[in-house]
């Protein structure tokens, strides 16, 4: 095939992505190839939604999307990712406020449910309900799909032989693109019949404020877009008073009959130029690839080859990871082994343990040894009292401790006058070398030849 065929494939041809374009009054549908800014969109066809009753009825759309061709053009191959966009006058949606039973699924779905009837929409048991990720305790935007209009956009699907993977409205692709550009607080969107203003909500983990609230008002045939954008304003800052505080309000135009030089009042402020207009091309259609809370057919795309491919280096490169770790644990563990047999060589055998009777003999022995080590000569010359101190001396005995940490001690008995004496002549003790401490251990009064004199045994110890 040529080279300027769009629908040509060869091994390395870019992504190919099919589109339907669910608008207000016409049904468009169309091929998107390559990826970001080589994106190029290439229309197939379009067909009309009859409005007899001069408002197209869901009946009216339902029909529409039957009269698609059942075969592409030639050239398109199948197994394609089919993807679609609704306007948002086809669906039922409000903002439900929060209740006790928005915090599990069933539940909630079931109360947007009633609430979207109680607001006097026409919510069938069977239509799909969506609800978005805002935050916990606050405010959702609830969306309802008519279940006649995801048949019908299935059947095309399967005449196409396309794998269906997203619906989501019109209002929900032009906040998220906008979005990723600025913050958004508000955005206006521009038909031929009505007018959307989509209002900003609480804001996210992420920083980004989430979709709250999606209005339509109609407009009247003789009033130009401004005009009628003005007062849809006006008539949304009556009904939310809190609105009046929004500074910039993103106009886009959906109906493509906007003249260039337009000039808008304030808060409204139009994208960049090549983002006003918001229709099927490449601009818009190639921001439409992740999923959505609100989307009512978000499927996880399907398995190529590359991403097989990537997935086989991954897992190539993890293996290399978990093989070199392994690697490094058997030449940690080598290293540990060899570590505990060198302690085990260097480590000092144990002390011999000795019997009962060897324990009691080595302790004999050793305390002779340390009476034979008593140095007697500083002993008795500590224990000799000065003058100003009335003490004789009567016994000293030597009683070492089994233990070689413990201080050796010496057992004094001796007499004094008085109880002043005696006490006087235990601090003296107590201070002189070699002793490091004494203490009175018993003492009794004697009354001999009408003379009372104290009898005392103190205890002193010394260090070698």
């Amino acid at each position: 095939m040529s080279r300027g065929n769009p629908f040509s494939r060869t091994l390395f041809s870019p992504r190919r992505t099919l589109f339907l374009w669910i608008g207000q009054r016409h049904v468009q549908w169309g091929l998107l190839a390559g990826r970001n800014a080589r994106a190029t969109w290439h229309a197939l066809g379009a067909v009309d939604i009859r409005d007899d009753a001069g408002t197209p009825a869901l009946s009216a759309l339902c029909a529409a999307l039957q009269e698609l061709p059942g075969e592409l053009p030639q050239g398109c191959a199948r197994g394609l990712e089919l993807r679609a966009i609704i306007a948002d006058t086809w669906l039922p949606m409000a903002s439900v406020p929060w209740n006790p039973a928005m915090s599990r699924k069933d539940s909630a779905r079931d109360f947007a449910r009633n609430y979207l009837s109680q607001l006097g929409f026409a919510v069938m048991p069977d239509d799909e309900i969506r609800l978005d990720d805002a935050p916990y305790g606050a405010s959702r935007l609830a969306i309802a799909y008519p279940l006649e209009v995801l048949q019908a956009i299935g059947q095309c699907a399967a005449r196409w032989h396309a794998h269906w993977r997203s619906l989501c409205p019109v209002s929900v692709l032009a906040w998220d693109v906008l979005g990723k550009k600025q913050p958004l607080e508000a955005v206006a969107i521009c038909n031929e019949n009505d007018v959307t203003l989509c209002l900003a909500g609480a804001k996210r983990w992420t920083g980004r404020r989430h979709l709250l609230e999606i209005r339509i008002q109609p407009n009247a045939s003789d009033v130009s877009a401004v005009d009628a954008l003005s007062l849809a304003w006006k008539r949304l800052c009556l009904r939310r008073p809190q609105a009046l505080g929004i500074q910039k309000i993103q106009v886009l135009d959906a109906s493509g009959t906007w003249a260039d030089n337009t000039v808008w009042p304030a808060p409204f402020i139009p994208p960049d130029a090549s983002w006003r207009c918001l229709q099927p091309d490449a601009h818009w259609l190639r921001a439409c690839q992740g999923a959505h809370a609100l989307d009512a057919h978000a499927l996880p795309p399907r398995r190529t080859g590359w991403h097989w491919l990537v997935l086989g280096v991954a897992m190539l490169g993890t293996g290399g990871i978990v093989f070199e770790t392994w690697q490094q644990f058997m030449n940690v563990q080598t290293l540990r082994d060899a570590c505990e047999a060198l302690q085990q060589a260097n480590r000092r055998p144990p002390p011999p343990s000795w019997s009962r009777e060897e324990s009691v003999r080595i302790g004999a022995i050793n305390a002779a040894i340390r009476q034979l080590n008593l140095p007697i000569g500083a002993v008795l010359h500590a224990l000799r009292p000065p003058r100003d101190i009335r003490v004789s001396v009567l016994q000293v005995e030597t009683a070492s401790a089994a233990t070689g940490n413990v201080a050796n001690t010496l057992k004094i008995t001796a007499e004094a006058p008085s109880s002043a004496e005696m006490t006087r002549y235990v601090a003296f003790v107590s201070e002189r070398r070699p002793f490091v401490r004494a203490y009175l251990t018993h003492h009794e009064l004697l009354d001999e030849e009408n003379t009372e004199r104290f009898r005392f045994t103190m205890e002193a110890q010394w260090n070698d």
